[in-house]
């Protein structure tokens, strides 16, 4: 096979890779995301998952994947976004201390995606969102949160509370 066509056949696998979130999405990892950083928008949990649903998404749900969650935490420290706090869709809303993704999937409490100390249980912090924690080493965690307070958040494409 030439150079030419070779070159040609790359590009158009990249031009239909990079197609196949909707606009506004990025592909980090196996799956496609809006970060609201990107436009400046601050919601509460509700109204995240309000203006996901504007754009056929919910909030991101995580722990589908592991790799994809690497992969997603990788993206947000090498944006620059670490002192960003951003809305992820995992609640305990029903039921206090029965944390639940919007697919309808438990959220493992014993999960290292929680930071240490989290969540905490008996309180008004019904909603999660991912922070940045580097006191012991760089990493990005879960932490619950009030769900009336305005945070950055993200929007995962193909991820739908369960009906």
């Amino acid at each position: 096979m030439n150079h030419t066509l070779q070159l040609f056949l790359l590009l158009s696998a990249l031009a239909a890779a990079q197609g196949s979130c909707p606009n506004g999405f990025v592909a980090v990892g196996n799956q496609c995301y809006l970060f609201s950083v990107e436009i400046g928008d601050k919601s509460s949990w509700d109204l995240a998952r309000d203006a996901c649903h504007l754009w056929d998404a919910d909030l991101a749900v995580l722990d589908m994947d592991c790799n994809d969650n690497h992969h997603l935490i990788t993206y947000i420290i090498n944006k620059g976004w670490t002192s960003q706090l951003m809305w992820v869709g995992a609640s305990d809303k029903a039921q206090e201390g029965m944390w639940m993704w919007i697919d309808g999937r438990p959220l493992d409490m014993t999960s290292n995606l929680w930071r240490a100390g989290e969540p905490t249980l008996g309180s008004s912090y019904d909603c999660a969102h991912l922070g940045y924690y580097n006191y012991d080493y760089p990493r990005i965690h879960l932490y619950d949160n009030s769900c009336s307070k305005d945070l950055y958040y993200i929007c995962h494409y193909g991820a739908h509370a369960r009906v």
